[in-house]
């Protein structure tokens, strides 16, 4: 675990497999200080960045972020999955997403899942980048079951290995 402001030199220095950016307050000015902290160590490891901190890892790209005129506040939000006919209902807690034209810049980037109430990005990943964040909060079906999104990050960290 890490204070807000910690330096590059600092997560190096414990030598991490991976590093999970959590969720926090959104429209922080600590925001753009973690930001500029994780670019250098993106493709370093893997990363995930869950709720506000997929938010960071976004904007860590440079990938703009745009307010919602209505937040998503609730256990009930609809996401689908591009290309296939496979979605889930997750659980969220934002006011702010990722910018979809700023997002086109980045080629290495795959958006892998929307809202589909107002389409708006909900999960994005690279492997090339080994990043995956998304806005949504993972949580389990039930007992001794993982998220979907747990076990790929994790497979991500077995990959390194």
């Amino acid at each position: 675990v890490f204070p807000y402001n910690a330096s590059v030199k600092q997560i190096l220095a414990i030598k991490p497999e991976g590093l999970v950016l959590s969720s926090g307050p959104e429209n922080d000015c600590g925001l753009e200080i973690i930001a500029q902290n994780i670019k250098p160590l993106i493709g370093k490891f893997p990363m995930l960045g869950v709720a506000t901190g997929g938010q960071v890892l976004a904007m860590a790209l440079g990938v703009q972020l745009e307010r919602l005129k209505l937040g998503h506040r609730g256990a009930n939000y609809p996401i689908a999955r591009p290309g296939t006919f496979k979605g889930e209902i997750t659980v969220q807690n934002h006011e702010y997403t990722i910018d979809s034209n700023s997002l086109r810049k980045i080629k290495e980037i795959k958006v892998t899942a929307y809202n589909l109430n107002d389409h708006t990005i909900e999960e994005i990943e690279s492997k090339k980048l080994k990043i995956i964040a998304v806005a949504y909060n993972p949580v389990s079906a039930g007992f001794n079951q993982a998220h979907a999104i747990l076990i790929k990050f994790s497979k991500l960290l077995s990959i390194r290995r």
